[in-house]
């Protein structure tokens, strides 16, 4: 078994945690396999009535996929394969649909894969240290692990700015977006993880802890952002940005333009897509783009940017949303028999 990861159960908990702090608990093809394993040893088991999935102490509960990896296949264009993310989000479908009480406790950077293997599942929690974010844009690539079918939900047009910008929340952020529910004291958690075997309400003993959700620094946003992010298409939302003087608006700017311009307009027909679609249908979504993005150039050029050299400075091809070919886009959401993504039963 892996040592990123570890498995056990406790009193009919089945507890998952990931041990791999050094790599901010980005999650390899091991930890993914040996994930939906368990899952679906436990959702059979009879002695296991509630999951819970927790990370050791460190900045993050897990910052997401092993894009070092990524890049490293990425090298070899004989060598690109969708073989990671088949595995990923026929586990991002599991955990979504998990038949018993999956609880996720949201202790520092939850991000990409990590939303993914939390935020998914039935009874996400959120501490002091939480923060969210789905930064795919920045690496020349989309959010993707089915998110849009949470992004889709927040208030008006706050998922497409996430979404696009990449924009990070606290727990209280999140609560107001409604990707969280419950926001605790990570103090309590110690306590909460003793009362779960005998827990007859999850909900009542949560409630316990919670704080009260009172000024999320979002809201004080939201009128600019569902002003700015209701077009659909990338240079209405960049026209109109550049139309707005403010501080906020002309920051958003420069945030939207360091992005790849592909990636941009996918994710925006990505997410007014998942408005109309459930969470099996945002990852089947997810599985067509994925296999064209692994074939471009943005997103090796992205992680090199952003991850391997660190130079903060991608050249993407196309350099601006202008000349992004939108038909050339449409083609990545078509699907084909190489691009169908079957789900665990």
């Amino acid at each position: 078994m892996s040592n990123d990861i570890q498995f056990e159960e406790r009193n009919g908990l089945g507890l998952i945690t990931l041990t791999r702090p050094q790599a901010l608990n980005a999650l390899s093809l091991n930890m993914l396999e040996s994930m939906t394993e368990h899952l679906i040893k436990w959702r059979d088991a009879d002695h296991i009535k509630i999951v819970v999935i927790q990370a050791d102490d460190g900045r993050a509960f897990c910052a997401g996929g092993d894009i070092r990896s990524l890049y490293q296949m990425g090298q070899d264009p004989e060598k690109r394969t969708a073989h990671y993310f088949w595995h990923e989000y026929r586990l991002n479908q599991l955990i979504g649909t998990y038949p018993k009480p999956y609880v996720s406790f949201l202790n520092g950077l939850t991000m990409g894969g990590g939303v993914g293997i939390s935020l998914l599942g039935s009874f996400p929690i959120g501490t002091e240290n939480l923060v969210f974010a789905m930064p795919e844009t920045g690496i020349g690539f989309f959010p993707d692990i089915g998110s849009t079918s949470l992004l889709s939900h927040c208030p008006d047009e706050i998922g497409t700015y996430l979404a696009l910008t990449g924009g990070r929340l606290n727990a209280m952020d999140c609560q107001y977006c409604g990707l969280i529910e419950y926001h605790i004291n990570s103090a309590d958690w110690s306590q909460i993880l003793e009362a779960l075997p005998n827990a007859t309400n999850l909900n009542a003993l949560f409630a316990e802890f919670q704080i009260p959700c009172n000024d999320a620094s979002i809201a004080e946003f939201k009128a600019q952002i569902d002003q700015h992010f209701a077009f659909n298409s990338m240079v209405s939302i960049m026209g109109s940005l550049v139309d707005d003087p403010s501080e906020w608006a002309q920051q958003t700017l420069q945030t939207l333009q360091a992005k790849s311009p592909t990636s941009l307009v996918a994710t925006l027909k990505q997410i007014r897509y998942a408005e109309r679609m459930d969470l099996g249908e945002c990852l089947k979504m997810d599985y067509r783009l994925v296999s064209h993005f692994i074939q471009g150039h943005d997103l090796y050029e992205g992680i090199r940017a952003q991850i391997i050299d660190k130079d903060r400075s991608p050249k993407w091809q196309p350099g601006s949303v202008e000349r992004v070919k939108n038909a050339e886009v449409d083609i990545y959401f078509e699907p084909t028999p190489e691009t169908e993504l079957e789900f665990i039963e």
